[in-house]
């Protein structure tokens, strides 16, 4: 829970800084787990709701524009010192495995010049920053931002920083911009304001159609 509790902090103390660095270290825990579960279950299909090849270059292009101005590391210091020990050690070892000896500040402002590419090279550069590769189908459940927006608010958990109607509405245009870069038999959109089980059903029959067409 370390990664989640310190995103929280983030979200609390407003940093994008620390939001950034806590994103991206959720984003490669997915690699290893997915290998994990590949390995061990031998699954014929793999659902996960959220996947960091489309997630990272959907996401970083937002922090870079509102980061480019900024310099230095995020505040750690309302990051309980265990969970910081944590961090600080995963994100050691993502600099590692890039051959890199970055400090949480130094890899803040490499993850902002990556967002910084345009989408055709940030899709090519972040499989190997993220250490895995892209998935074979990509459901997007569209709601419009101001319908995601009123969900959030039903909910009544504590929100995260992008969280908005400005900032989702940015995010579901960075989606569409995802889609239009893959194939697209391997991305389909689905309606999400229908009833969840009308959902469910779009959504088991694109992941059959993508199994017939892998097999």
């Amino acid at each position: 829970m370390s990664l989640a509790t310190a995103s929280a902090v983030a979200d609390r103390t407003a940093d994008l800084r620390l939001k950034l660095l806590v994103l991206y270290l959720q984003l490669c825990m997915f690699g290893p787990i997915e290998r994990f579960w590949l390995d061990a279950c031998a699954p014929d299909v793999l659902v996960a709701d959220r996947h960091p090849v489309i997630d990272g270059p959907t996401y970083l292009p937002v922090f870079s524009q509102r980061l480019a101005s900024a310099s230095g590391g995020p505040d750690l210091s309302a990051v309980d010192p265990i969970d910081l020990d944590r961090i600080l050690w995963w994100a050691d070892a993502q600099a590692s495995r890039l051959g890199r000896s970055l400090d949480p500040g130094q890899l803040i402002a490499e993850l902002v010049g990556l967002g910084e590419l345009d989408d055709g090279a940030l899709l090519r550069e972040v499989p190997a920053w993220l250490n895995c590769g892209l998935p074979d189908l990509v459901l997007q459940f569209v709601v419009p931002p101001e319908a995601a927006a009123a969900r959030l608010q039903e909910r009544g958990d504590n929100r995260e920083l992008h969280e908005n109607v400005r900032t989702l509405a940015v995010l579901d245009a960075r989606y569409d911009a995802m889609a239009g870069r893959l194939d697209q038999a391997s991305f389909r959109r689905l309606d999400a304001c229908q009833s969840p089980e009308t959902v469910a059903e779009l959504a088991r029959q694109a992941i059959d159609e993508a199994r017939a067409q892998l097999c």
